[in-house]
């Protein structure tokens, strides 16, 4: 039988490739931990296998940072020339230390690489701790930084949480000072748009499970502007707790959010995402300034509203709850994914609210329909808002009375997205099942009454349901997975 050594160097590569394996979703922690480790334990089979390893780049592009081991850093040297994730894991107070202290030490004075980081991925477990992380690389422009997202978690119970922007408020500054290239900003539990880099060239901006606060003075100079913003993503808002119906309609009457001041006049497509339509009053002063919903002539941009995973059961529903808020609904090609999924039928039906939008696309699972086939009439109606796993059905303006195709509903269904504008290739970029669920992209699990959430006093081991009290003995578990392969 051939030893490892004999295998043909391009057979070998095929090998490597099949066993690290794809890059996980960012929710799954343990495999992408994981995935990151085993370039490592490829160093380890044998010499012949250490030296292809360290030969290949395309190994080293998933570098992360979780504690003092310089282990994961040297993947930046050994990609060479390749572009590469890096992960900032800062999850409790030790960690954070290390990795600020290890980040300082390594690019304090000098790039080492950071020239070819095309994406930050920082967890903090304060709200004061990604300023400090990222101070290190403060002087550098970053050229190749297209997307950073800092998750942070917030800290308390639903009881003890201190409802007020000055708390949520962690950076009077960006968090970098010179990304020239960055297109995208996730923020994860944060609020604060001061901390939010290159604002004035950002193309998208997510908020995942953003909190409502209470008007207080510091909003009198909250005036964040994006003036090249086309994309904004909005994923489970979460309001204070009781008297929402109050809070509803003093919304409707003036908005006193966080958001309120937003400057997105360049605005194109906008995605909520989550059951609770709560985020839709919130929106409507942004959504005012918006020149797409301003002008009305033939040349003016086009407006795309994706609604992920809204719990709605009828378009007289939709209308009741949705539409009245929204200004300029005519020039708004409303897009919906229902919590449960419709019928063809029911999304066929009372095709008459097609008055309060310019057009209207509703999705129907493929599986529900497996028979179904979508058909296009010319090339022209090619379909230009797919989802994967999804049917698009224009209902308006496909379904006029005139044309008959109520009555026919393999017509009536079919897919005809002539004028309609494309979907981004990402949409949608939320999982309402994820936003929704108890600690909806948090990445971790905790007692039901909290949020991912770590006090100064607390740090916290990556294995569920494990908590440890501060101690000078104290070593994250990242250090410990890290210990055996330093060598390598």
């Amino acid at each position: 039988m051939a030893s490892a050594q004999d295998l043909p160097l391009e057979l070998t590569r095929r090998i490597f490739e099949w066993y690290i394996g794809p890059p996980g979703p960012p929710g799954d922690e343990n495999y992408n931990l994981a995935r990151r480790q085993r370039p490592v334990i490829l160093t380890h089979v044998c010499g012949e296998w250490r030296a292809a390893a360290l030969a290949d780049p395309y190994l080293w592009t998933d570098v992360q940072l979780n504690g003092r081991s310089e282990l994961y850093f040297s993947f930046l040297q050994r990609s060479k020339h390749l572009l590469v994730d890096l992960t900032i894991m800062a999850r409790g107070k030790r960690a954070m230390k290390g990795v600020t202290a290890l980040l300082t030490r390594k690019v304090g004075r000098t790039n080492v690489g950071l020239e070819r980081v095309r994406s930050i991925h920082i967890f903090v477990y304060n709200k004061t701790q990604a300023p400090d992380i990222l101070y290190p690389m403060q002087m550098h422009s970053l050229p190749s930084l297209r997307t950073l997202r800092i998750h942070l978690s917030t800290a308390c119970t639903w009881w003890n949480l201190d409802w007020t922007l000055e708390d949520n408020h962690h950076c009077s500054s960006p968090l970098l000072a010179n990304p020239v290239g960055l297109e995208t900003v996730i923020l994860t539990g944060i609020m604060c748009f001061h901390c939010v880099p290159s604002r004035t060239s950002l193309k998208t901006l997510e908020l995942h499970r953003p909190t409502q606060v209470r008007y207080t003075s510091a909003l009198d100079y909250v005036l964040p502007s994006f003036p090249q913003l086309e994309t904004f993503i909005v994923g489970r808002l979460a309001l204070l707790p009781g008297e929402l119906e109050h809070w509803r309609s003093a919304i409707k009457r003036s908005c006193t959010c966080f958001l309120r001041d937003l400057l997105l006049e360049n605005l194109e497509y906008v995605e909520v995402t989550g059951e609770s339509w709560d985020a839709i009053p919130h929106l409507v002063r942004p959504l005012k300034r918006a020149s797409a919903l301003k002008h009305t002539g033939g040349d003016s941009k086009q407006f795309t509203l994706l609604l992920n995973g809204l719990n709605v059961t009828s378009y007289e529903e939709l209308s009741g709850k949705v539409a009245k808020y929204l200004p300029s609904t005519h020039l708004i090609h409303l897009h919906l994914i229902p919590k449960d999924p419709w019928t063809i039928e029911q999304a066929v039906a009372h095709w008459e609210m097609k008055e309060n939008f310019r057009s209207i696309t509703c999705y129907i699972p493929e599986a529900q329909h497996p028979d179904f086939i979508n058909r296009t009439s010319t090339e022209s109606d090619a379909p230009s808002c797919q989802i994967n796993g999804y049917i698009p059905l224009v209902v308006y303006p496909n379904l006029g009375e005139s044309s008959g195709a109520r009555k026919t509903l393999p017509v009536a269904a079919s897919v005809r997205t002539n004028g309609i504008p494309q979907l981004d290739a990402r949409a949608p970029f939320l999982d309402p099942q994820v936003m929704e669920e108890e600690f909806g992209d948090a990445e971790t699990e905790m007692e039901r009454d909290c949020y991912d959430s770590f006090e100064d006093h607390i740090d916290y081991d990556i294995k569920s349901a494990q908590w440890f009290e501060s101690s000078e003995d104290y070593v994250d578990q990242a250090m410990d997975l890290e210990a055996w392969a330093t060598s390598a």
